[in-house]
């Protein structure tokens, strides 16, 4: 037999095939030729039948694993794996045969010389007309180096943020000390002082109010990338009623109407969630239309891999060319005395949904008000 057709070889002499009738030519041919068809495909692929018994693996997979067919049968199609990422597996694997649902999951496989690499795997049901699925393929795609960079991009996220931290940390003591001696001259010298000394005096004291609030703002800021995150699953409209009613007294002085649709279920950190629609519902009510009052809309819609959220106002808008820098830390648009802050809240959102492997944007027109989109995935790729 020839070198593509070792997969049938092993079908052959496997007891389950011995106790069938033996397959016709026209089935001999039809197995060879998805053999060849999953050998020339350069991943590791492995099919299996409904029952999620294995029944083909192409030459790539037997030759990054040293494992054959008859070595794959009895394992689920997760041979190799490294025993850490099973748990995870398992139970997607369940979820997925049961629904007949496609799925992606990061895991180590094993090579023959014994060293894990980490693959990018992908299973999908193989559907017949009626769409029941009648089978599976896996096929799994080599991604150690993004995960090696990803860990060195994550390390170095780490040790800015830790800068960031206790830079912040040490401005602290010498701001301190200067508004403490502006104090005490505004207290001993306040008769001697004419009224321009005090202008200067109250100048002093604004822009050390303002730099402490920038510091504080850049501490929340790197605290918010700091220790793991508590996933949990969570009702995303109650997180979105506990932010709202944390800006209750902004909603009443601007005479705000805000409106939550149905909202779902999500995985994700129950308080950095409420933070993310906090900041969301803050600039909606923030940047207002002159004697206009504020009316927002937060709504939500499924797609096959996340949930989508959208917060909707009819605020003054910002321009195209200044949708993508509002995210960045202390970016304004607009000058203080028209509308207060540190230029932060958005950076912090961006920061809070990267966290949760989702992504974060706007669509908006000048005086047209805008959208603000975030996604949340759900739980259909699983990372071990």
């Amino acid at each position: 037999m020839s070198a593509s057709q070792p997969a049938i070889t092993d079908a052959m002499r496997s007891p389950t095939a011995q106790s069938q009738p033996a397959p016709s030519v026209s089935s001999i041919e039809r197995m060879t030729a998805r053999q060849a068809l999953v050998d020339a495909i350069p991943h590791l692929i492995v099919t299996m039948g409904a029952d999620g018994e294995v029944d083909c693996v192409n030459r790539p997979w037997r030759s990054f694993t040293g494992i054959g067919l008859m070595e794959m049968r009895g394992s689920g199609g997760w041979k190799a794996t490294h025993p850490e990422d099973l748990s995870v597996i398992d139970a997607t694997w369940v979820r997925a045969r049961r629904d007949g649902y496609p799925f992606e999951v990061e895991r180590r496989i094993r090579a023959s010389d014994g060293s894990y690499r980490w693959h990018l795997t992908r299973v999908a049901p193989l559907q017949d007309a009626q769409e029941t699925a009648v089978g599976w393929i896996s096929t799994s795609t080599d991604i150690h180096h993004k995960r090696a960079y990803e860990e060195s991009i994550r390390q170095a996220n780490h040790e800015l943020q830790q800068f960031a931290y206790v830079a912040s940390h040490d401005l602290q003591e010498p701001l301190r000390m200067v508004t403490g001696y502006l104090s005490l001259l505004q207290r001993r010298c306040s008769g001697s002082l004419d009224a321009a000394a005090n202008e200067y005096v109250g100048y002093a004291f604004d822009g050390a109010a303002r730099m402490q609030t920038l510091i504080q703002q850049l501490l929340d800021f790197s605290r918010v990338g700091q220790g793991n995150l508590r996933i949990t699953q969570v009702d995303s409209a109650s997180a979105c009623r506990e932010a709202l009613a944390n800006l209750g007294a902004m909603v009443a002085q601007s005479r705000g109407a805000v409106s939550c649709g149905p909202l779902p279920m999500v995985w994700a950190d129950r308080t950095q969630l409420v933070r993310l629609f906090q900041n969301l519902l803050h600039n909606a009510l923030l940047y207002r239309l002159p004697d206009v009052s504020p009316t927002v809309r937060i709504t939500a819609q499924p797609t096959l891999s996340e949930w989508i959220f959208c917060v909707h106002d009819n605020g003054i808008g910002i321009a195209a060319e200044n949708q993508a820098r509002i995210f960045d830390v202390f970016q304004r648009l607009h000058a203080r005395d028209d509308y207060p802050g540190t230029g932060m809240g958005l950076a912090v959102c961006k920061k809070i949904v990267e966290r949760h492997r989702g992504r974060l944007w706007v669509t908006s027109e000048p005086g047209q008000g805008s959208c603000f989109f975030f996604s949340l995935p759900v739980p259909t790729r699983v990372e071990a």
